[in-house]
């Protein structure tokens, strides 16, 4: 019987995969733990001063374009989830959902 994959890392990988899937395809929250492993550096988005006008739309721009709830977003980046949302209102003209 031949293993269908490498190592533990891979399979556990591709179980947290399925289940960001699923979560998304039903327009779930992503579980907390799921989140922190996901975290993500904010100069990963943006090289403008953090807290810079061109910061902040870059950020709100990405968030949206991410189709991620921007709750989550925030999470990754860690950002304040409150601010993240007045920028998207302030410099992309509504509030995300």
């Amino acid at each position: 019987m031949t293993e269908p994959f490498e190592n533990a890392d891979a399979y556990l990988e591709c179980l947290i995969q399925n289940i960001i899937d699923e979560i998304e395809m039903y327009g779930l929250e992503q579980p907390s733990a799921v989140i922190a492993s996901q975290r993500k550096n904010i100069s990963d988005l943006t090289s403008q001063q953090i807290g810079s006008m061109e910061f902040k739309i870059e950020v709100a721009s990405a968030c949206a374009e991410s189709g991620m709830y921007y709750k989550d977003f925030a999470k990754i980046y860690n950002l304040n989830a409150d601010e993240l949302n007045a920028w998207a209102v302030e410099f992309l003209g509504e509030a995300f959902a």
